[in-house]
């Protein structure tokens, strides 16, 4: 009855503050909202943005917590470009630093242990000289 009779109404478009030219039974609007050029979409990288579905690409591109490769790590960090373009990480500084000691450290003990291999293979080669 009743139920049946307030789906059937037809509405405009809701969405706000730009409603499209869409104009359909009320039953239908989920549907067309899945498809509104003129639907908002919050920001999948937790920015806090909210843009049309049409501008979502260029908010993906540009947003300033997109993933983007840290460099010290094999991991996705969010992109600051608060100054310039500048890759800020979290957490930030004293953590890279760390990483980096660890691998000036590993770096010295791979040359260490190169070293020592060269110079049994020169005691080799001198003694197979003599």
């Amino acid at each position: 009855g009743c139920y049946k009779e307030i789906q059937s109404l037809s509405i405009d478009c809701p969405t706000k503050p730009l409603p499209c030219s869409w104009r359909g039974p009320l039953i239908n609007v989920e549907d067309h909202l899945q498809e509104c050029p003129n639907r908002r979409l919050a920001c999948g990288f937790g920015c806090g943005a909210q843009f049309l579905i049409s501008e979502k690409e260029t908010h993906e591109n540009e947003c300033h917590k997109r993933p983007t490769n840290c460099g010290y790590r094999d991991e996705s960090v969010p992109y600051n470009s608060l100054e310039g373009e500048r890759l800020q990480v979290q957490p930030v500084q004293e953590s890279h630093m760390i990483l980096s000691m660890e691998k000036i450290v590993s770096l010295q003990q791979d040359f260490s242990e190169t070293k020592s291999v060269n110079r049994q293979l020169l005691s080799i080669v001198e003694e197979q000289r003599a």
